[in-house]
């Protein structure tokens, strides 16, 4: 029932594509590997994060770039310069191919106090530099944005289809029009976010239907996604501990565990409260540099080295971010609805070796696994993380047998589990900036990916945005 054991159907099948990064570590709340995608006719360049949970394209826009900001603002957000000239963002008007939708709201990571509206519409994109070998699609759902709380822009793993109020049918993903077009053999990625503190610097590893076999030590756990379709990569938190500390051992959290969720969307790791106990274990370290980092404008005036763990206010908010990422491999496979995590690895002069991740031969929703597993995670960090500056976290993923059932307490991404051949269905009301909103609804319901519907789709509404502050331990800022 693993499918990183998976072998080729034919020597002719489609192969993976291995989405090389830009080499540079970038980040206004620490240094982060980037990807370059192409957005526009002519193309305009950009580097992005990855994002495990979203699903479209996100590219800064002029507009974010003001008047008390940086001169370089646009360079500092992942925006190349634009037919010899430095740029500040996305020039709609530049592009011939760009088709306008609407402004709507950004909807990612709400539950975190992210907020903003994108300028959503349609245009070709590409991945990596032109001419680099990089695959193009056309008309692929492109939003703009102003707002800082994504300070560079975002490229989505997720394969769902997006549907916008003014649309009758669901806009594909591009995840899901890869696949759509053979250009990949399935709809499963692998992925690390890299380590800048690694040798002279490791860049983040993303390969689209397979994944990399030398950047990660492999290990026989698969886990089946969340219940909550919103949260496929959900895990549990076993424990955290301090040790080596002036006051000895410490524990982090209650000895019951909790549950949390995989997103490279956000930097830190948001701790949470109680769900799951023990299980077998795999165990995942994070050297005390993968916590050592360093926030600038706009959320200090000056470089400032902060560590990245936040305290939940809520279930919803318990979240493993681009810390974690930087010292494990994620493989999800949209396919089977399963996921892995092993512990990262890195190696100075290796070559890549990818392997393909195939579609089951018959539709079938886990490939033999236990339904809804779930994983506990041990942190133990040495050498007292918030004192000194040298230490290892070991985190140790239990696998769990019985079901749970996540739900949140904001109203507006609860989950209802009901059959699992209910379509996914989002109704909400579209507006402009500072309009009201009204009529907002939402049903949730597990859908296999492959067969989705044309009904399963994400209706996309705008709110008006809203500055919001990051709250860290020891010092609290704002990140606007």
């Amino acid at each position: 029932g693993n499918f990183m054991a998976l072998s080729p159907r034919s020597t002719s099948a489609v192969e993976p594509f291995s989405f090389a990064p830009s080499q540079a570590f970038e980040g206004n709340d620490g240094a982060w590997s980037t990807f370059v995608i192409r957005v526009g006719t002519p193309a305009q360049v950009f580097r992005v994060f990855i994002s495990t949970t979203s699903e479209e394209r996100w590219v800064p826009v002029p507009e974010g770039c003001l008047s008390t900001d940086p001169i370089n603002c646009g360079a500092l957000r992942g925006v190349l310069p634009f037919e010899g000239q430095e740029s500040s963002g996305f020039q709609i008007n530049a592009s011939s191919t760009w088709i306008p939708v609407n402004l709507y709201e950004l909807g990612l990571d709400a539950d975190l106090n992210y907020t903003g509206n994108g300028e959503y519409g349609f245009d070709t994109v590409g991945l990596q530099i032109t001419d680099s070998g990089g695959v193009t699609l056309n008309d692929s759902i492109v939003a703009g944005i102003a707002t800082k709380d994504f300070y560079l822009g975002e490229f989505g793993l997720g394969p769902k289809p997006t549907n916008f109020t003014t649309f009758d049918n669901p806009q594909q993903s591009f995840m899901w029009s890869l696949r759509n077009q053979s250009l990949i053999p399935s709809l499963s990625w692998g992925y690390t976010a890299g380590a800048s503190y690694r040798f002279k610097g490791v860049p983040g590893s993303l390969t689209l239907g397979g994944y990399d076999k030398t950047r990660f030590t492999a290990n026989n756990m698969t886990f089946s996604f969340s219940s909550d379709d919103s949260k496929p990569l959900t895990v549990g938190l076993q424990a955290i501990e301090a040790t080596n500390t002036f006051d000895g051992t410490v524990s982090l959290l209650p000895p019951d565990g909790i549950l949390s969720f995989i997103d490279s969307t956000v930097p830190e790791i948001w701790l949470p409260e109680s769900a799951s106990t023990g299980g077998e274990t795999i165990s995942i370290n994070l050297p005390y540099a993968a916590f050592d980092l360093q926030a600038t404008y706009p959320i200090f005036p000056n470089a400032t080295n902060y560590f990245p763990l936040r305290r939940a206010a809520n279930q919803s908010q318990y979240t493993l971010g681009r810390t974690f990422l930087q010292e494990a491999y994620v493989i999800a496979d949209y396919n089977r609805s399963t996921f892995s995590v092993s512990q990262s690895l890195f190696n100075e002069n290796s070559t890549e070796k990818i392997i393909p991740i195939y579609p089951p031969f018959a539709k079938t929703t886990h490939s033999g696994m236990p339904k809804n597993t779930l994983m506990a995670i041990t942190i133990a960090v040495l050498a007292g993380a918030m004192l000194l500056t040298a230490g290892l976290i070991t985190l140790c993923l239990v696998k769990k047998r019985r079901r749970l059932r996540l739900r949140t307490s904001n109203a507006t991404t609860a989950t209802t589990i009901v059959d699992k051949d209910a379509p996914e269905v989002v109704f909400r009301q579209s507006g402009g900036y500072g309009g009201n909103v009204t009529n907002v609804m939402e049903m949730s319901a597990r859908e296999p990916y492959p067969e989705m519907t044309a009904d399963e789709r994400n209706l996309r509404h705008e709110l008006p945005g809203k500055d919001r502050i990051i709250e860290l331990p020891a010092e609290f800022f704002d990140r606007r």
